[in-house]
């Protein structure tokens, strides 16, 4: 989003990532601090928007949608993951609209 300035946080850790999640209440109260105002939930998302789903094997993951609904986010070792996502396994979902 250009113009738009988001009080991202920061962290060094995994352990200072996990202790910002808990201070929020959950990844998805740590978005909705974050995102308050730019992005709006949407219940269908779509290429481009972003969201948080639940993986069985990756807990909790930030990412954004990409075409033919599937969802890419950050993951280490291998910098990546994309999976495609059941419905049930999104917990939020914002878009720009």
């Amino acid at each position: 989003m250009r113009g738009v300035t988001l009080a991202i946080p920061t962290w060094e850790s995994r352990d200072e990532a996990h202790a910002l999640m808990e201070q929020a209440g959950s990844l998805v109260a740590l978005w909705d601090q974050v995102l308050d105002g730019h992005l709006f939930e949407t219940g269908a998302p779509d290429v481009g928007d972003v969201g948080v789903i639940k993986s069985h094997l990756h807990g909790e993951a930030g990412g954004i949608f990409l075409d033919g609904g599937y969802f890419a986010w950050r993951a280490e070792p291998q910098g990546y993951r994309i999976l495609h996502p059941r419905q049930n396994t999104i917990l939020k979902a914002w878009a720009i609209r």
